[in-house]
């Protein structure tokens, strides 16, 4: 939760761009310990960096504010440290640590400064990394304080709210900052933005956000320490795979889908089916593994040839070894059919039956030329003593919706795994909110 409420306080608002008078020098008059502003005619508070005190620096007897009582503390980014985000240099102003009121959950809040930019927030929570604009425009949205608005073209939801609390304060500010410092904010996210509101008796007042990687921070300053790892999805963090991504890959395979099966639909128009041979055999019953040979037949031109195989069964299999075999070079295609058939009545007298008694097989890109089809078989037959008799039809430049369906299934695939990845990580991102996104 980014809490920038006092930074936009009536009366203590963002002070106008200019560039800041000298840096000012100063005896702390808690422990005399030298203090420095560096925005002098901009910071209106500064923390001392020896007794931790806070210091009213628009009084000209530096008034204390607040006596700590607790040391200064080492902050990831130092302050006075100097980096560049955004194309902009920034100097590390002030720092805060902030809870929410049941004080579990903190983050920090670093107040960066540039003579000519103004301040920035930059805000770190579980190792994710936004930084913050004080906004000066109001900024419409929904009567309750609650809900989903719209805000420069972007869609943002309700993501968290409560109080939140000052726990540590350093460095100087443009607001009288004070420790223990209660107020009300409510957050609205449209990853890789978010915007904090705050509210209170008189006004109130937003902040605008952005994620940043947590490489572009440790990339522009020197850390003190390691920088945290990131916890779970960031409020505000973008992904890869957000709804934009997931509806432009679904538009993508709309538009695949339709095309595919135009191509099939006019395939399906311009298909031959003609039967090129067609016969009967049967397989001894005396026999077993037998093998059969057709005549020979002829394919016209290049296409695709069709297979397809029937037999009569009564409680048996039929295994089919088939291979196209070209009379000019012997090239072989091969392929294998599996029929069965079983049928009966079961102990509360329902019939039921299953398998198939007919199989098809496809060959693509056949070429023109003669050629013969030899089948090895194998049947429950010979164990039962009894002869089988199947049929064998062969067709070539048939429509073939099998190749479709396979084509379908490889085009939805990747929008099927896109859409799973946006829902895992919308359901991580929240997870950690007060509200459902569900609205």
């Amino acid at each position: 939760m980014a809490d920038l409420s006092g930074a936009a306080r009536s009366g203590d608002f963002q002070p106008p761009v200019r560039p800041a008078g000298k840096p000012k020098t100063f005896s702390c008059p808690n422990c005399g310990g030298s203090v420095t502003v560096k925005a002098a005619g901009h910071s209106i508070s500064a923390v001392c960096g020896y007794c931790s005190s806070m210091i009213d620096v628009a009084n000209e007897n530096f008034r204390i504010l607040s006596v700590a009582n607790e040391r200064t503390r080492t902050t990831l980014l130092t302050i006075g440290s100097k980096g560049r985000l955004a194309g902009i240099m920034w100097e590390v102003a002030g720092y805060m640590e902030k809870s929410d009121e049941t004080g579990v959950y903190r983050w920090d809040e670093y107040l960066l400064y540039n003579p000519y930019q103004g301040f920035r927030f930059l805000v770190q929570s579980k190792g994710h990394w936004s930084l913050f604009k004080v906004l000066k425009k109001s900024v419409a949205q929904p009567s309750g304080f609650s809900g989903a608005f719209k805000f420069e073209g972007r869609k943002y939801e309700r993501f968290q709210k409560g109080v939140t609390k000052v726990l540590y304060v350093k460095g100087e500010f443009y607001w009288r900052v004070r420790k223990d410092e209660e107020s009300y904010v409510i957050d609205y996210v449209a990853p890789p933005y978010m915007l904090s509101v705050a509210k209170n008796d008189e006004e109130i007042n937003t902040a605008l956000g952005e994620y940043i990687e947590p490489k572009a921070v440790e990339k522009a300053f020197v850390l003190t320490t390691r920088m945290p790892e990131r916890i779970g999805v960031g409020p505000n963090q973008p992904g890869r795979y957000h709804s934009e991504y997931v509806a432009r890959v679904w538009y993508t395979f709309a538009v695949a889908f339709i095309l595919a099966a135009f191509i099939q639909i006019m395939s399906a128009l311009t298909a031959h089916n003609a039967v090129i041979f067609e016969s009967s055999y049967e397989i001894d019953a005396a026999g077993k593994n037998q093998t059969v040979s057709t005549e020979s037949f002829y394919l016209p031109r290049q296409s695709n040839v069709e297979i397809s195989s029937y037999a009569k069964l009564d409680n048996e299999w039929l295994e089919l070894d088939l291979a196209l075999i070209d009379g000019k070079d012997d090239t072989v295609k091969e392929s294998k059919q599996a029929l069965e058939f079983y049928s009966g009545m079961d102990y509360d007298g329902y019939y039921w039956k299953e398998g198939d008694s007919d199989k098809d097989s496809v060959f693509s890109a056949v070429p023109e030329g003669d050629y013969r089809l030899l089948i090895d078989t194998d049947s429950g037959a010979y164990y039962k003593r009894q002869p089988v008799t199947f049929h064998i039809q062969i067709k070539r430049n048939v429509s073939n919706w099998s190749n479709y369906g396979f084509t379908l299934l490889l085009l939805i695939l990747y929008p099927a795994f896109v859409t799973f990845r946006h829902t895992q990580i919308e359901s991580a991102r929240w997870s950690e909110s007060d509200f459902s996104n569900l609205n």
